[in-house]
């Protein structure tokens, strides 16, 4: 184990680099999907989906509460970004926004 503060915040830093490129990957997919919805009329909040997702996460030495919260933050960005682009129908934003007045969020 190394005693330099620097020599783990690099590595940190690689990792942020990495992690903030893996999310505008995945910004690329959520935007095609809305498209997808868009055209076919499928709801912006699909919690099935979010479930089966957090079920998958790996258990490690990051924290399973803050895993969930990020990943729950993921999926809300995930919604306004297909919002914001015009990629959801009318109709999917109204399923979406019920969707969260049900969950409670």
């Amino acid at each position: 184990m190394k005693n330099d503060i620097k020599h783990y915040r690099a590595r940190i830093d690689d990792i942020d680099r990495q992690i903030v490129s893996l999310l505008h990957k995945r910004a690329e997919n959520i935007l095609n999907i809305g498209k997808i919805k868009n055209r076919t009329n499928g709801p912006a909040y699909d919690p099935a989906r979010e479930a089966m997702i957090l079920r998958k996460l790996k258990k490690g030495k990051f924290p399973a509460d803050g895993l969930k919260a990020v990943y729950k933050e993921i999926f809300s960005v995930s919604r306004a970004m297909q919002r914001r682009a015009g990629v959801l129908s009318q109709k999917s934003k109204v399923k979406s926004k019920k969707s969260k007045v049900i969950q409670g969020l």
